[in-house]
């Protein structure tokens, strides 16, 4: 568990002694098995074109040498985004601009972010990049980042803190693992609901604003994350919004989200994994106290398990396949090899100009 999660582990505690959490009141760690609906896509085969891309993408992250700015300002000092693009492709800083390109600080990839770009995290920039490389390495490297400045893997409790006490974060289930022959599950289906599931009542629907920033971020630093999100509960205002918003989607993403009735949930969410108040099975009681540093501990045990495992069969770099990485197959190949092979077999192809493409979910 990191530092913060500790200590707001413990001074949840220190004061009063709380009872045994019950099961329901802890998150969710895996789907029902016997749901036909958690179970992993099948692997799709790649062409040899796609194939050679996959390998190009992650020699380029392996070059000697290969560093990439810590801030998003200063990426975007050295890769400006074309405008009229759908959403920023990197998003806002939070840091100032450069004055010019010699102020820029970079730096390499360290073992955590090796380990996070796996084979399949690099084909899913492809795939959202509709197997344009140049498009894909632009994605990639903004991705990147991104993620140090922002660091969504080092949850910062007081930030999410409002959120968290009404509950309006909650995880219900956590990727499927499946066996050895099976994918690991790759994307998530929401479920947000925007009317009165909160404690404290109604609440206003997300600003404008809010919902573009989590739509740029989704589409492009998640992509090919989202399976489905399926909303319900909608107020009559945030038609308003969906009517602004709605035009600036890619058509991908846009196609994923869906409006539904609560009634119609249980033909889209397994009642397994379906809070019982929609027609589920999922007896969920909530205490933010022992729900959020339980969630934080899970997340941070899987993330030393698979650093760990990175560790011994990662050589190293970028491209190991999350099947290794997630501990479901043993790791007789790897896509660091590949990338090496087509390496050799056809030199890099520079992408400092290649232009950015549209990014998708």
């Amino acid at each position: 568990m990191s530092s913060d999660a500790a200590s707001v582990a413990s001074s949840s505690t220190s004061s009063r002694r709380a009872p045994p959490p019950s099961r329901t009141q802890l998150p969710v760690a895996h789907p029902d098995p016997s749901s036909t609906s958690s179970a992993p896509a099948p692997k799709l085969s790649l062409t040899a074109e796609q194939s050679h891309k996959l390998a190009e993408l992650i020699a380029h992250f392996n070059a000697p040498g290969f560093e990439l700015p810590t801030s998003v300002a200063d990426y975007k000092a050295l890769h400006p985004v074309a405008s009229g693009k759908r959403f920023g492709l990197f998003g806002s800083s939070t840091t100032p601009a450069p004055a010019n390109q010699n102020d820029v600080v970079t730096r390499p990839l360290d073992d955590t972010e090796k380990c996070f770009w796996s084979t399949e995290q690099f084909q899913r920039c492809l795939r959202g990049s509709g197997w344009d490389y140049h498009a894909a390495v632009k994605r990639a490297q903004g991705t990147v980042v991104w993620r140090r400045e922002f660091k969504p893997e080092h949850l910062d409790l007081k930030e999410v803190e409002e959120e968290a006490e009404i509950g309006s974060r909650i995880t219900t289930v956590a990727p499927q693992y499946s066996p050895p022959t099976e994918p690991p599950v790759e994307s998530l289906t929401l479920c947000i609901d925007l009317g009165s599931n909160r404690k404290e009542g109604k609440k206003p629907p997300p600003s404008l604003a809010r919902i573009k920033q989590i739509l740029e971020i989704l589409q492009s630093h998640y992509c090919e994350r989202l399976h489905k999100a399926y909303l319900i509960n909608v107020p009559m205002v945030f038609w308003a919004l969906w009517t602004a918003i709605s035009p600036l989607m890619h058509p991908v993403t846009k196609e994923k989200v869906k409006f539904v009735n609560v009634s119609a949930l249980e033909e889209v969410i397994p009642r397994a994994q379906l809070f019982a108040e929609f027609g589920g099975d999922v007896d969920f009681d909530y205490d933010v106290k022992i729900y959020l540093p339980a969630l934080i501990e899970m997340c941070d045990e899987r993330r030393a398990a698979n650093f760990a495992r990175w560790r011994q069969f990662g050589n190293g770099q970028c491209g190991l396949s999350e099947a290794v990485v997630r501990g479901f197959s043993p790791a007789s190949s790897s896509a660091s090899s590949l990338a090496e092979k087509e390496d050799e077999k056809n030199p890099r192809v520079l992408v400092d100009e290649a232009p950015v493409a549209t990014a998708t979910a």
